[in-house]
């Protein structure tokens, strides 16, 4: 059995066929789970028997060793980014997970740097895919170049990439890293004679500071990298607590339509006699936490997210439920209500559609709305 280790440490394409003395099937076993192709006992070999199991051995090696390229592709495809030839999604994580382990015994620091390709929907849509698939080659070639051998680069999907920094002594290094990325993406890239001038934006997260696991470091890189794409071009930003404070913020925020958080106020705009001239519609985000912020501070967010749009049309809505409830009442036709809409409504295709959809609705004239925008339209 010895004789069959040895043989495969010389060669693991040799056929081996194991020839015994010993009449025993469970021998015979033994050496197949070893690496054996067959076995022969001495009592019964003859030319005959002898030639069908050197066939059938090299026939059984060669499906082995096909078996086992396949299987090294098979693991190559799950381990690597078939077009940029680095670390796919999943098998940096577990990489990462096992360098963090390996980093809380030795008490090391590891940084994240999360890199997203600036404008790359724009290079695919202008140049074609055949382009942004070259443009997304050349950019892990020269991660890879900005890493040391103990480092790792991986590619999250789409045009977002990862690298691992291992055993950092400070903010520092992940820093220097940074801005030697940045560099390197102010030279341009020349594809079919086009030349392409792109940039990326970085966003670095910090164990055991920023995070104590992989998900959690992959989040917070992921936040900063965002901070850094409202920069200007070829960035990075370093995680800190109030970037997550404002992303928890703008989470909250995008979903308060949904949750019915929001609320209108009412205020009266007098002349100098103190006759009322009109009522001024006021949005309130109406939970504790965020009862005292004005909606200056998060209209912009809500601009920024898109759905200004749907909360503009609910707060038209709710403004002319209440002015027909209070002209049921008093005599109010002639006191309009002012409502603040935002650029992005103006711009809207439905935008003058639906306000005469919700003045019918509720019996209103337009005399009855003032509508003003803060931002003039360019």
């Amino acid at each position: 059995m010895e004789n069959i280790d040895k043989l495969k440490k010389i060669s693991n394409k040799i056929p081996i066929i194991l020839l015994t003395g010993l009449d025993d099937i469970e021998i015979g076993r033994k050496a197949v789970v070893k690496g054996a192709q067959d076995f022969l006992t001495k009592g019964n070999v003859n030319t005959d028997a002898l030639c069908k199991s050197i066939n059938y051995s090299i026939e059984r090696k060669q499906i082995e060793l096909k078996l086992n390229g396949l299987n090294e592709t098979l693991k190559h495809t799950i381990q690597y980014d078939s077009l940029t030839g680095v670390i796919n999604r999943r098998p940096f994580i577990n990489l990462l997970e096992n360098n963090i382990a390996r980093a809380e015994r030795n008490q090391e620091q590891i940084a994240i740097l999360y890199i997203d390709i600036e404008d790359f929907k724009q290079i695919n849509d202008t140049f074609g895919h055949h382009i942004g698939d070259r443009v997304l080659q050349i950019t892990a070639q020269r991660l890879k170049e900005c890493s040391r051998k103990s480092d790792f680069v991986g590619r999250l999907g789409g045009d977002e990439f990862i690298i691992c920094l291992n055993n950092i002594k400070s903010i520092t290094d992940a820093a220097k890293v940074a801005h030697k990325i940045n560099n390197l993406f102010t030279n341009p890239i020349i594809l079919d004679g086009v030349i392409i001038n792109i940039g990326v934006s970085i966003g670095i997260a910090i164990y055991p500071n920023d995070g104590d696991n992989a998900s959690i470091l992959l989040n917070n890189s992921d936040i900063a990298m965002y901070k850094s794409k409202k920069m200007r071009k070829n960035s990075f930003h370093i995680f800190n607590t109030q970037l997550k404070i404002e992303q928890e913020y703008k989470y909250q925020l995008s979903n308060a339509l949904s949750r019915n958080e929001y609320k209108v106020n009412y205020q009266g705009i007098f002349n100098k006699k103190m006759q009322l001239v009109f009522i001024e519609a006021l949005l309130k985000w109406d939970i504790p936490k965020y009862r005292n912020k004005s909606s200056m501070d998060f209209i912009p967010i809500l601009e920024e997210n898109k759905s200004i749009i749907k909360v503009g049309k609910w707060i038209l809505t709710e403004v002319s439920r209440d002015l027909k409830y209070l002209s049921d009442k008093i005599d109010s036709n002639n006191i309009p209500v002012s409502i603040n809409l935002s650029q992005q409504q103006i711009e809207d295709k439905d935008f003058l559609k639906n306000i005469n959809n919700i003045l019918e609705k509720y019996n209103l004239s337009p005399n009855n709305l003032i509508i003003y925008f803060t931002r003039l339209i360019s």
